[in-house]
């Protein structure tokens, strides 16, 4: 009896997957972070996303996040509310401020059904800089392959200068 729980204890810990947990080191230095109007945040310029009420998704930035979180005048702690928004475990309405939109079905199933990895050996390269977006993609197309890229810690960015999309994880921010 006592084998059994055990192994039932093994495999529950052992399906669990931290990858669907947003970087909490990353949370940690966005919630201490000291923002004034001369030292604007170090985050800034970096797409986050929360998940809205209708299922839909959203594209957020550091300072819509904290706006939100002062606007709310929610008891919990301002890292707390950033550990249940970038987890996906907030709703938010959408608003003037708030832009949901729909994943692509095409990559929701892929992602799905074969995996982040599959995501990755499907759109990217490697390159002298870490991994490039190899196709150009319609925009919904891009913002649902970032939004999963997110999903597990890493980030979507475009170097202006060549005019490609690369990705990197979120433990280089820090």
């Amino acid at each position: 009896m006592k084998i059994s729980t055990i192994l039932l204890l093994l495999l529950a810990f052992s399906c669990s997957n931290p990858a669907n947990e947003f970087d909490n080191k990353l949370i940690k230095r966005m919630a201490d972070e000291v923002v004034t109007t001369d030292v604007p945040s170090q985050f800034i310029g970096i797409d986050f996303y929360v998940k809205c009420e209708n299922g839909d998704v959203a594209q957020v930035g550091v300072n819509l996040l904290r706006y939100i979180y002062k606007e709310s005048k929610t008891e919990i702690s301002y890292e707390e509310f950033l550990k249940r928004a970038l987890n996906q475990e907030e709703l938010f309405a959408e608003s003037e401020y708030i832009n949901c939109f729909s994943l692509d079905k095409r990559i929701t199933e892929q992602y799905h059904s074969q995996g982040f990895k599959s995501l990755l050996d499907i759109y990217f390269e490697k390159s002298d800089n870490g991994l490039r977006l190899t196709k150009d993609l319609p925009e919904n197309e891009l913002e649902t392959l970032s939004y999963y890229c997110f999903l597990n810690n890493y980030m979507l960015g475009f170097d202006d200068y060549i005019g490609v999309y690369y990705i990197y994880k979120t433990s280089d921010l820090y």
